[in-house]
Parts: structure tokens; sequence; C-alpha cells
């Protein structure tokens, strides 16, 4: 297996061929990431090869505030891991490929949690089908309002532990 990188969005990138398999989250990625990122709503990583400078994937961070007890209402700072993609001729590999990207994540994540603070790492599955995988990697549904849809929710320490016993592992 080639080396990965991981590199901030920046203008004039090529995203080649790229294609994870879901076309909304194609689209977002070559007509929203750029401007979303230059307008201070999130950033967006990619995930590349060292040798080909293929795109291999991307992940999209953004800083949120949860309510984590809704009867006093007290919010907590969190990081969101809006987006999450893989290029889809990885699916199925192993090691799974998926799971070195959220690694990935994870590490970026924990970056910008020490610089600025974060309780906890949030994840808006796409869908319900995401949510067992999500819940493997210890996130917990999280009690709040109806509008805002599937939300999950792991502490920043939990994190921190994941990703030690991975890059011990």
């Amino acid at each position: 297996m080639s080396n990965r990188d991981v590199i901030a969005l920046k203008k004039g990138y090529k995203f080649g061929s790229f294609t994870c398999g879901n076309e909304r989250m194609d689209r977002w990625l070559t007509s929203s990431a750029r401007r979303d990122g230059g307008e201070g709503n999130n950033r967006t990583h990619l995930w590349v090869d060292c040798e080909t400078q293929e795109l291999l994937g991307y992940f999209t961070l953004a800083p949120a505030v949860i309510t984590d007890n809704p009867f006093t209402g007290q919010t907590r700072p969190a990081i969101l891991l809006a987006k999450l993609a893989i290029a889809e001729h990885l699916r199925g590999q192993e090691p799974k490929q998926g799971h070195a990207l959220l690694y990935e994540a994870f590490r970026v994540a924990l970056e910008a949690a020490d610089l600025v603070g974060g309780r906890y790492l949030v994840v808006d599955p796409q869908s319900d089908a995401l949510v067992p995988y999500y819940e493997d990697l210890g996130f917990e549904l999280a009690e709040g309002d109806a509008d805002q849809g599937l939300r999950m929710l792991l502490k920043m320490s939990a994190v921190r532990r994941a990703f030690q016993e991975q890059a011990g592992s």
C-alpha cells in the first residue's frame, strides 16, 4: 500500500476522477467545498496518495455547539464531522480504508480541540444504515431537537483513546 497524506483543500486543487459513489457527496466536494471553507463554515481535508497525488477520500470538519443536557439547556463546544467520503474503488479493501480515513479525521479533530477546545466529536450520519458503523466506534445517539435530524456524539477523551490505540497497533 502506498503512503497517504492529509492536506487541507486549497484553491486550484484538481479532484481528478474522484467519486465516492454518492452523487450528492461528489457534487458537494466539487461545487461547494472550496466556497464553504473560504467563508469559514468548515474545512475540508483531502486524503491523497503521496506518490500519485490521487484523491482517495475526504473529510470535512466544522465547529459546532451541542446541548448535552436537554433539561437545563447546557451547551458544550464540539467539532462536527460533517462529511466523510472514500473513493469508491477503495471500498471492501483490507485493511479497511474507511477506518483509516476516519482515524485521520480523528487526528485532525484532536488537533483542533487541543487548539480551541471541544468536548465532543459529533457526526450526523447520512443514513440510518450508518448508525451501527458509528455505534461500533463508540458514538452514541444524541437526544435533541427532532428538526436537527440524526446526530451522534463521542467525547473527545474517547476519540483520543481510540486514536492512541489505533496508532499503537
